[in-house]
């Protein structure tokens, strides 16, 4: 994630790294789901589910 042309966050991969970029963002979580859940992503958080 970048901030005025420089790197905020350093890079990173793994589970939870999408709702660490998004609380960083200002995402705030529902209670009971994650930040992702919160935007209503849930239905894509297993490609494998969608994806032919």
């Amino acid at each position: 994630m970048y901030e005025n042309g420089c790197a905020s966050i350093a890079p990173m991969e793994g589970e939870g790294t999408i709702n660490l970029l998004l609380k960083a963002l200002g995402i705030r979580r529902m209670p009971d789901q994650d930040e992702f859940d919160s935007l209503s992503l849930g239905i894509y958080r297993r490609m494998d589910k969608w994806v032919k």
